[in-house]
């Protein structure tokens, strides 16, 4: 048994040497980054940190987040922000006083970024092994661009010599709703039974962390074999065993509804009026742009 799992761990290794190794400089670079980088720099002086720092400071103050205080955010990034600043706020200040929180929280965010690699990683590999070698040679006939065009490193390795998703990193959560976003797509092209109610479980929390990854809905819908048409509403919504029917679209936003109700009303303590905040905050404030 324990040559078996030797010879597993040994084949795994192998087989992913390339992006195992891309994994470790990924993460020290990262790493350093947090320890010796400051977020901002000449242009951006003020990165989401700062606000997330603020943020915390209101709970000394007497404010509970979704109790008397109103969030700007989804409730489950409070959920996971806010204990950290909690965790931070109990070992002593050195050398500045934001230190520890934009280290702790920025570690938080590291365990995501890693999980962003994970799934890019993965879902090159779904699209290296289903495109076919032709689609390739029309585009690029020399035969080492096809190899690179093919290897499944290719986009994993982009995003993390990228210098955005590195600064990002360092002064916004972002990497959280797109972790969730990507575990969607990832769990929606898995040929695993089932798996397309996972991904609608993690819409459902990529939902509660920030709204844009809810984009992914009408695509799994669409994916699910959903069609608008009137053939299609004739002919395969209602009919059992039609490659149109509506059954399983319909379970997969009614799985991410009940997810954002069921695990967003919880966080929210109940309170509906503060929990629809972040709504409303978004409505009315203008783009960034």
């Amino acid at each position: 048994m324990g040559r078996m799992t030797l010879a597993r761990w040994r084949s795994f290794y192998l087989r992913h040497y390339g992006f195992l190794l891309l994994l470790l400089l990924f993460v020290s670079f990262r790493l350093l980054a947090i320890l010796l980088l400051r977020p901002g720099g000449f242009i951006a002086n003020h990165p989401g940190i700062e606000y997330y720092y603020a943020w915390g400071l209101t709970g000394p103050m007497g404010y509970t987040t979704y109790e008397n205080l109103w969030s700007v955010y989804p409730p489950l990034f409070p959920a996971l922000m806010l204990p950290v600043f909690e965790l931070a706020s109990r070992i002593p200040a050195w050398s500045e006083p934001r230190l520890v929180f934009h280290t702790l929280f920025t570690l938080e965010l590291l365990l995501f970024e890693i999980g962003n690699l994970v799934l890019l990683y993965r879902l090159a590999s779904k699209l290296a092994m289903e495109l076919p070698p032709r689609a390739l040679a029309t585009v690029a006939p020399d035969a080492a661009w096809q190899t690179l065009r093919r290897s499944p490193l290719l986009p994993p390795l982009l995003y993390a010599l990228l210098f955005a998703p590195a600064y990002t990193m360092l002064g916004w959560f972002d990497a959280m709703p797109l972790f969730f976003l990507l575990l969607g797509l990832d769990l929606l092209l898995s040929r695993w039974r089932g798996a397309w109610a996972g991904s609608a479980v993690a819409v459902g929390l990529g939902f509660l962390v920030k709204l844009t990854p809810l984009i992914l809905l009408p695509i799994a819908v669409r994916w699910l074999g959903a069609r608008l048409s009137w053939t299609a509403a004739r002919h395969e919504w209602f009919k059992r065993g039609a490659a149109g029917n509506l059954l399983r679209p319909a379970l997969y936003a009614a799985i991410v509804g009940a997810v954002v109700v069921g695990v967003g009303l919880p966080l929210a303590r109940f309170n509906l009026e503060l929990a629809l905040s972040s709504f409303r905050a978004n409505s009315i404030r203008p783009p960034w742009q």
